[in-house]
């Protein structure tokens, strides 16, 4: 039985600053360190990259391998979810087809970004009375991830500007896709390619 739910937040950000740290991948075991125990790229194929987590939660860690598309300049697409390793007990063992969908796009009114998060998932029947729980336990852990990106965009903002992306625009600045970003992005946090660019 599928199961669907979206999550819709305002953040006090620019879209480019919103992306940037999505595509900053070495941030996740740093500042994510909470729920984040581990961030591997097994494989870099153009807007797709296969990785393998490892979540902490309620003292529990979990491992997945997942594709994470990028689709520019502000929407990201995970798929293919499987537990890692396969043999250990998971909840990716009975939620099946997951699929991902997180956008970031201006607001339509103020200077701040829309954060959209979608998720959808298989659920088996004897499961399904269940599904709010489990909604709620992945809308927190999402929260807390953003809230952590909140306070560092906040901080960024008190020192650099708040409109200043140069720290994903620097040359040592390891980031994901940073050529589409670049693309994406100028300095200053200015979008220079329409959302869903086919680049």
């Amino acid at each position: 039985m599928r199961h669907r739910f979206g999550v819709v937040e305002e953040q006090d950000t620019t879209v480019a600053i919103a992306v940037g740290a999505f595509l900053d991948c070495e941030h996740y075991v740093f500042l994510h360190r909470s729920i984040m125990a581990s961030f591997e790229v097994l494989d870099y194929q153009e807007r797709k990259i296969r990785v393998r987590q490892q979540m902490r939660w309620m003292g529990l860690r979990v491992g997945h391998e997942c594709t994470i598309e990028y689709l520019p300049p502000g929407h990201f697409r995970t798929t293919d979810i499987v537990p890692s390793p396969r043999w250990v007990p998971g909840v990716h063992h009975v939620l099946r087809d997951t699929v991902v969908d997180v956008r970031y796009r201006k607001h339509p009114a103020r200077d701040t970004t829309l954060m959209q998060f979608d998720m959808a998932f298989d659920v088996p029947f004897w499961l399904y009375p269940l599904r709010g729980f489990l909604q709620k336990v992945l809308e927190r852990m999402h929260h807390l991830k953003e809230e952590e990106d909140l306070r560092v965009f906040a901080r960024r903002a008190k020192l650099f500007g708040r409109d200043n992306n140069a720290c994903y625009l620097a040359d040592h600045q390891f980031l994901l896709h940073k050529d589409e970003y670049l693309r994406c992005f100028g300095p200053h946090s200015a979008v220079l390619v329409p959302e869903n660019d086919p680049g």
